[in-house]
């Protein structure tokens, strides 16, 4: 029987590039995904371009980033706009293949030459980031010759998908909407989020790296944090450190979250943290305690934090028992309690950001009012201002988070499952070999003892004559 364009699971020849784009449409992944293929290995750029993009977005598949890239490729050298941007964009995140903003430039500004919207802004935005534009390896063999830019069939997406990502992101062309310095981090398991504040340059690596030793446990839309989850940190030997509960939209949090640390050898005793987010805005206050390397460091500290989306605007106020010097002149202030204050250094070295407020013991509860009060009232205004709207921008995800956290648990689930197969083959390959080592040691011994000569009565009396003969 016949259905759109497939008869018994096998592709006819009337399913068309347009038959899939309308099943891709409608929602009807399973139907779309075979007929979209077999146009794009055919060479179509228009089913390239959306079975790129079903791959990025795990719809009708399981995600696969590496092959989301092959296929924008493919399209892209055709000259199909949206492709290029969506190689531009996957270039600059680092999904599915290795990052590089310079080759994400030079997509962007090929799909700038045609004239796609929303190309030259993130083109501008590298440019004025200071990044240079460099040919891409896959045209590096190829004269940098792209074909001429040729009409792409836009893609759409079912209308339930469009209203819980209206906030923030625009499904129709899978971009982020970036604020000025922000920047997709990336945990092991893949799923990113967006740096609240933005990224320092000069620390840009230690974040991607701290991001590299952190899970997403919870759902991953467009391959992003999404919904209510738990980020997990690890230690590089997979050692639970500590988690933030908190709900994520689109890769960056929203309303409140709850961080626990645990003890780190010479670092941390432990902190808690909670925070508040909307709209790239966030303030955390905070309780940490700390192991000394030297016995006039402080061992426990109270803070609050502003982090605004201009990340020049930023401010840390700590109460610190302890406070150390932070120049010679400080010296005889090892012992002494202070307020410090950070803010982004002026000159890029860590240290220039800070001051210290030195203070007698009584005196200051009375200077962390004056200086950190405003923030810690900020927190709770930030918090009470924007509750119906960070409630308004959960609802319409939340409708769509039922499907996707069933799929995320049933993947999670497949995974444990294999993991714990896995498991369970080591153990008993580990076994085996135990057992075959035992009995080849058994055979070894048994072995020696068939070739060890038999003591004979006769020979023990002569070796027993020859020895008191030699006396």
């Amino acid at each position: 029987m016949q259905e759109n364009g497939t008869e018994d699971g096998v592709l006819t020849r009337e399913a068309t590039v347009r038959e899939g784009l309308d099943a891709f449409n409608r929602g009807d992944y399973t139907v779309a995904l075979p007929i979209l293929e077999n146009q794009a290995e055919q060479g179509d750029a228009s089913a390239q371009d959306v079975l790129a993009y079903m791959y990025e977005n795990g719809w009708g598949t399981r995600r696969d980033f590496s092959k989301a890239v092959y296929w924008y490729r493919k399209a892209a050298m055709q000259g199909a706009p949206p492709s290029e941007t969506s190689l531009g964009r996957m270039y600059q995140s680092g999904s599915g293949v290795e990052r590089n903003d310079s080759y994400a430039a030079w997509w962007y500004q090929k799909a700038a030459e045609h004239n796609y919207p929303g190309a030259r802004d993130r083109l501008n935005n590298l440019l004025n980031a200071g990044v240079e534009v460099s040919l891409p390896p896959e045209l590096a063999n190829n004269g940098s010759k792209v074909t001429a830019a040729q009409p792409v069939t836009v893609r759409t997406v079912p209308a339930t998908l469009s209203a819980a990502t209206r906030q923030k992101r625009s499904v129709t062309t899978g971009s982020i909407q970036f604020q000025t310095g922000e920047e997709i981090l990336r945990g092991a398991d893949g799923c990113g989020r967006i740096a609240l504040g933005g990224v320092d340059p000069k620390y840009r690596q230690g974040a991607i790296d701290a991001a590299k030793q952190s899970v997403w446990d919870g759902v991953c839309a467009d391959g992003l944090a999404l919904g209510p989850g738990r980020l997990i940190y690890l230690r590089d030997n997979g050692e639970l450190i500590g988690y933030s509960d908190m709900w994520m939209l689109d890769g960056r949090p929203i309303g409140r979250t709850f961080t626990q640390m645990y003890g780190v050898k010479n670092v941390y005793a432990g902190s808690r943290r909670e925070s508040i987010a909307w709209n790239g805005e966030g303030y955390s206050r905070s309780i940490s305690s700390r192991e000394p390397k030297e016995p006039w460091e402080d061992q426990e500290s109270l803070s609050v934090t502003r982090t605004p989306q201009d990340a020049s605007q930023y401010v840390n106020f700590a109460l610190v028992s302890k406070c150390g010097a932070l120049k010679k002149s400080d010296s005889n202030h090892h012992d002494e309690p202070c307020i410090q204050e950070s803010r982004q250094s002026p000159t890029g070295n860590y240290g220039d950001g800070k001051t210290h407020h030195y203070c007698k013991p009584r005196k200051c509860l009375e200077l962390w009012q004056k200086l950190a009060a405003p923030l810690v009232a900020a927190f709770d205004e930030l918090e009470r201002a924007h509750a119906a709207e960070v409630a308004s921008a959960k609802q319409p995800t939340e409708r769509l988070l039922g499907p996707l956290t069933a799929e995320y648990q049933s993947q999670k689930a497949e995974a444990e499952r294999l993991a714990a197969e896995e498991q369970h083959r080591v153990a008993a390959e580990a076994q085996r070999k135990a057992l075959l080592a035992t009995a080849r040691q058994q055979e070894v011994t048994a072995a020696s003892q068939a070739r060890k000569p038999v003591s004979s009565p006769n020979l023990d009396a002569l070796i027993k004559r020859m020895k008191e003969s030699a006396k």
